[in-house]
This record gives structure tokens, sequence and C-alpha cells, in this order.
């Protein structure tokens, strides 16, 4: 049997119209998190009625799962690719920690829906969406890396935490630090941020670095 005529538009329709959602769901819970977003705001944002939200997503939370989903599920595949118990810890933390920063260079809200994942629901929505942890992630390798003499004697759990803080704050702190940046430059121009990308993986994987993979370096420089 032919397809009727209009489905394929009515099928488009809807694929956009879940788009824009989403795009706007993203924005709100950057903003809010998950507590303080409000439909009626992503609705406004999106164009569309607040029931339509509803009837594509069944609910707040649910909308809220499928905006992380979108957002992160590009993490996944890196972490399955670069964390894996084989690789190489030093190639496998600099994988990770590039990939994170393209995806925030890409959807700068991200940072701000990580932060209020971990704040207000201490990450249940990850396991939701079948995601791991990052600094769960991030610790694991650390550790791996530590026990294998690559890394120097650290406390993997801080240093995750403040391997994500060292990634995520500058999109946290971007519109503020227009104002206090030398010339006024915009913190979010494609050229600050790979800037910013690449400070931050030059800063992260010599702070871990262990003393003689330290000295090898300097040797071979």
């Amino acid at each position: 049997m032919r397809p009727r005529p209009g489905k394929p538009a009515r099928t488009r329709d809807r694929a956009a119209t879940r788009a824009a959602v989403l795009a706007a769901a993203e924005e709100e819970f950057a903003r809010h998190g998950l507590e303080a977003a409000r439909t009626e705001d992503i609705a406004q944002r999106s164009g569309v009625t607040k029931g339509m939200i509803y009837h594509y997503f069944g609910s707040k939370e649910k909308l809220y799962e499928a905006a992380l989903e979108q957002v992160f599920a590009p993490l996944l595949l890196s972490f399955q690719q670069f964390a894996a118990p084989h690789s190489d810890p030093a190639q496998a933390l600099e994988g990770v920690v590039r990939r994170v920063l393209e995806i925030t260079s890409d959807q700068p809200g991200a940072p701000a829906m990580l932060f209020f994942e971990t704040i207000q629901n201490r990450g249940a929505y990850y396991e939701k969406i079948g995601f791991p942890s990052l600094y769960h992630v991030l610790a694991n390798i650390l550790e791996r890396g530590r026990k294998q003499k690559i890394f120097r004697a650290l406390d993997s759990w801080h240093t995750a935490v403040n391997i994500v803080g060292v990634c995520c704050f500058y999109y946290c702190a971007a519109q503020r630090l227009q104002s206090v940046w030398p010339g006024g430059k915009n913190p979010l121009q494609r050229s600050m941020l790979k800037q910013h990308a690449d400070q931050a993986v030059s800063f992260i994987l010599s702070g871990v670095q262990a003393e003689h993979m330290s000295a090898n370096t300097s040797h071979k420089g």
C-alpha cells in the first residue's frame, strides 16, 4: 500500500516540534535546573502549547530526561572509546576531557545542566538514562593512572571534581567574564572557546602527571 499523502510532512512536523521543545528545554534547565524550570516558559520559547509538551513527553521530568540524554549521549560514546579498562590512562583522560570540551563548546548550557543535576538530584537522572557519572569515569581513569605510576599520587575523586570544574566553570561564568576580561573579549566566541580548550587540556594533563613523566617530557622537549 502506498503511504497516505501528507504523512511524511506530519512526521517532519513532529520531529521539528520535538527538536524545538528540546532546544527550549535545554535552555530552561540550564538556567534553573529541574526544580525551578517552568514548562510554561519552555512552551513559549518553543512556540507550542503547554499541552503539546505533555503530549510529546508526558511530564516535565520525562522532558528533562530527554534533554539530558540529548546533551550527554555523545559523551557516552567517548566513555566507551577512551575509558575502557584496558585503555592507556593518559590517552583516556585526554580523550574524555577533549570530548567534554567539544560538547560544552557546541552546547554552552551543558555545564550548567551538569551542575544542576549533581546539586539538585545527586545524579539520579543519569541512572535513568543509562549515563554513568562523569565524576566516576574520571576518577576511575585517574585511579588506574595512579596505580600504574603514570599519574602522581593524587586523590582521584577530588581531582575528578576539579577537572570538571576546570572544563565547565568557564561556561557558567561566561556572562560575567566579558566585563572583566582584558579588551572586553566575548568568552563564547569561537577563538576564545578554542583557547579555553587548549589551556584546560594543558593545565589538567600537566597537573596529574607523575614527576618522572614530567621530567621525561621536559627532557624530550
